[in-house]
């Protein structure tokens, strides 16, 4: 980050113990707690964290001071001393006071689940928005945790600054208000650019609007990128197994055997719990999934709830207020299903959905035959008549239409074709 480093930052060589809470008094979560740990230890193994053992405890409700119990406080301090681990990472997030107290009576580094999301996104942020975006959310998220979450400015310049050492309580009254004044002040200067970049995307948008696009969302690790590799048949859209790898929106063209084409988008991957800061902080990148015609909802089906992770993702899409957009659900990752109940239970909930591999192929025509009848709804069939100088106006219906039949004749040409309404404006004059 440009204005100053978190203390939460991960260093690669850290060892950590989890911490997790089974709520017994919250009903209709669609996570246990066993799979919310291992989701947080495959985050913790993302950012570069050695995880060497968990702790889970039932609670009815949170401790004020220090979410979990302090008996069970000090069972962590005792267990520490055995396996000598540098951080404790909670599943839930923590109030800036219940890091404070943590803080002070566990004597060493304590994180939750929102500080390893954000440090990894900044691990992965490549281009200057996306940088921006986590600087966004890192910012906000810093400001009610000064004592504990930041280093100052100075040891970005060289100094040895304060902060960042097991312990460190932060810097004094006055210089908190300053570091506060700062951050403000970068929080506007954020925010002014992201806007500007905001209003470019629109004008890219825009540019593209006449063509169907379909968006990719998704569970972080669900195929997204692998699904929009196998669609358009190209290897340009990086693909790890890992968690958000993918920040930054990607566009590939997609050319149906048909003579349709559209646009397809990959976007960054959901989570449940994901930060809300994270979902304002990148909103700009989610305008491509409010912009487009239809949602392609990649799910991996061979993961062990993936009725759980459609509903987090829903979740996200509703916080964007995307529900609304049509959707069409992608089983992904059908070639390491197991068990076929899995499937057909999906299928009965969602009778629409289409199962695929993005590593065999399977399906994939399917999906696209889906695509091409998705994006040739509403289209019209009309006969134009062209000047042969026009000839420009024929590769534009190729482009953006489904050409039936071409009669080249001696002053012009006649073309039938099924055409969308809205790309109608540059052959209104031509038509028959």
């Amino acid at each position: 980050m440009d204005l100053f480093e978190l203390r939460a930052r991960i260093e690669q060589t850290e060892r950590a113990i989890l911490v997790g809470v089974e709520w017994t008094g919250r009903e209709g979560d669609t996570y246990s707690v066993q799979d919310s740990m291992a989701e947080l230890a495959a985050l913790a193994e993302t950012a570069g964290v050695e995880v060497v053992c968990q702790v889970v405890q039932r609670r009815n409700r949170p401790h004020a001071a220090t979410l979990i119990g302090s008996g069970k406080v000090d069972e962590l301090r005792v267990l520490n001393e055995e396996v000598n681990a540098d951080l404790y990472l909670f599943d839930d997030e923590l109030s800036p006071g219940q890091m404070r107290n943590l803080d002070k009576t566990l004597d060493s580094k304590v994180l939750d689940r929102t500080d390893v999301i954000l440090d990894i996104f900044a691990q992965r942020a490549r281009t200057k928005e996306a940088k921006l975006q986590v600087e966004l959310a890192q910012l906000e998220y810093a400001i009610p945790r000064l004592r504990r979450a930041w280093t100052h400015l100075s040891r970005v310049g060289g100094g040895s600054g304060v902060g960042g050492g097991v312990g460190t309580r932060g810097p004094g009254r006055t210089q908190l208000e300053m570091d506060q004044r700062l951050i403000q002040r970068r929080i506007k200067q954020v925010r002014k650019d992201l806007g500007d970049m905001r209003r470019q995307r629109r004008v890219q948008r825009s540019a593209r609007t006449k063509e169907y696009t379909a968006s990719l969302v998704g569970y972080t690790n669900a195929g997204k990128s692998s699904v929009l590799n196998a669609l358009t048949g190209e290897r340009h859209v990086a693909t790890e197994d890992k968690l958000f790898k993918t920040l930054d929106p990607t566009t590939r063209q997609l050319d149906i055997d048909d003579g349709r084409s559209l646009l397809v988008t990959d976007t960054v991957g959901f989570i449940q719990r994901l930060p809300h800061r994270l979902v304002a902080a990148f909103r700009a990148t989610l305008e491509e999934v409010l912009e487009a015609d239809l949602l392609l909802h990649v799910v991996d089906v061979a993961h062990a709830n993936p009725v759980a992770q459609i509903a987090s993702v829903n979740e996200v899409l509703a916080e964007l207020e995307a529900l609304d957009i049509p959707t069409l659900l992608v089983l992904n990752k059908v070639d390491l299903l197991d068990d076929a109940k899995v499937l057909s239970d999906i299928k009965a909930e969602y009778p629409d959905a289409i199962p695929v591999s993005s590593v065999t192929g399977d399906g994939m025509d399917s999906l696209r035959h889906e695509l091409s009848t998705r994006a040739g709804e509403g289209e019209q069939e009309y006969e134009f008549r062209l000047p042969h100088e026009r000839g420009r106006l024929l590769s534009y219906l190729y482009e953006h239409g489904q050409v039936d039949d071409v009669d080249y004749g001696e002053l012009e040409v006649t073309v039938r074709a099924h055409l969308h309404p809205k790309h109608i404006a540059p052959l209104r004059d031509y038509v028959s």
